[in-house]
């Protein structure tokens, strides 16, 4: 995992209960175009999760 990544994940953790930032990275999310946040970030857009 690169220090984009880590960065982001501490993010998530403020906000979600970090149990669950796994599978909300699976879940296609409406805020996304129903894509997965896992698939924006593999996009290279995780600015988009930010």
């Amino acid at each position: 995992m690169n220090d984009k990544h880590e960065s982001l994940i501490t993010a998530l953790s403020v906000t979600i209960n970090k149990d669950e930032i796994g599978p909300w990275l699976q879940r296609p999310n409406s805020a996304f175009n129903c894509l997965k946040p896992l698939e924006v970030i593999e996009r290279g857009e995780h600015d988009r999760i930010w």
